[in-house]
């Protein structure tokens, strides 16, 4: 495959963004947050393992002066604000960004929302080149999840669900609220043959 055949669009990781890490700029038009925007080395509900390796060239074109991630919402058309800062530790991609408080739908919605504690989510969107993705079986020949190698983040929503279900989400300071506690354990790098016939996917892929 060619171009645009090897280019799948993906929803991927998400993590919970802590209220005690939203403040306000202090001309009062900025909401600034910063949090987890994916995480590495663990599937998530769709099934997807990222590292640090898989997000190499677009670290690269970022030096090279290339643009950063839009600000959306919910996987939307809506811009929202935009990403100051994008780097990675040993957890996964840590993102500085900010909303425009004068966006009616930041506004009127999403703000009220976040301070509620019910839309506090990171989830990242972007494309993988089809040749770096590779499906991991286990023993008895099920799969079990797919490691992406290359991964061009072109967005990071701000969502209500997250494809991380062991995301917490903190309401009031008081209350607590867990999503399905599904926390899974870090994978390793298993080298598989891969079957293009028969390729599991999964369903928020969208295919370009």
């Amino acid at each position: 495959m060619k171009g645009q055949e090897k280019r799948k669009i993906f929803t991927l990781n998400a993590l919970s963004l802590d209220r005690e890490n939203i403040q306000q700029s202090e001309d009062g038009k900025r909401t600034i947050i910063k949090g987890y925007a994916c995480h590495f080395g663990t599937p998530n509900h769709n099934f997807e393992v990222v590292t640090e390796d898989s997000f190499r060239d677009f670290f690269g074109e970022l030096e090279k002066g290339g643009q950063m991630p839009v600000f959306n919402y919910q996987h939307g058309f809506d811009l929202i604000g935009g990403w100051d800062r994008i780097e990675a530790d040993d957890k996964g991609l840590v993102v500085t960004g900010h909303l425009v408080n004068d966006v009616a739908l930041v506004r009127d919605t999403i703000m009220p929302l976040m301070l509620d504690g019910v839309l506090n989510s990171l989830s990242t969107e972007g494309w993988a080149d089809w040749d770096s993705i590779k499906e991991h079986y286990d023993e008895n020949g099920n799969f079990e999840y797919y490691t992406i190698g290359k991964f061009m983040l072109t967005g990071i929503s701000l969502v209500g669900l997250p494809a991380d279900f062991a995301a917490t989400v903190d309401v009031q300071n008081s209350l607590l609220l867990e999503r399905k506690n599904r926390t899974a354990a870090p994978v390793e790098t298993v080298e598989v043959e891969e079957d293009k016939n028969e390729s599991v996917l999964n369903p928020y892929i969208l295919n370009y």
